[in-house]
């Protein structure tokens, strides 16, 4: 892939999680699984792309050298979405990531189970 088919997938990809985790606040019935499982599956596909670009552009990052007037908000963007995707992830594992209980806080969402819910 290219350096400009990586940056604009990396850019439909950021839209379209922005768009279902938008979609997610309103899904709340096992017939919007769907929106979920979407969601969870372009958060996978940022994850692959990231990794292909930071394959693309390590040696430029690790050699503080050749970093430009840019590279700086190429790594706080990096770390911005780190923290998504593992906000993101955790918000899924629960005990994994240290949180007492698994899934949303207010025990939404096709997967809640009553455990989840603090009503």
């Amino acid at each position: 892939m290219t350096a400009r088919g990586t940056d604009w997938s990396l850019a439909l990809l950021v839209a379209l999680l922005v768009a279902t985790g938008l979609l997610t606040a309103f899904a709340g019935s096992p017939g919007s699984a769907w929106v979920f499982a979407l969601h969870g599956a372009l958060g996978f596909g940022i994850a692959v792309v990231l990794v292909w670009k930071s394959r693309r552009v390590w040696r430029r990052v690790a050699d503080p050298a050749r970093w430009d007037g840019r590279t700086g908000f190429g790594l706080v963007a990096a770390a911005l979405v780190l923290g998504a995707l593992a906000s993101g992830f955790c918000g899924r594992a629960g005990p994994m990531c240290g949180s007492p209980a698994s899934g949303s806080s207010t025990g939404t969402g096709p997967w809640a189970r009553r455990s989840d819910c603090s009503c």
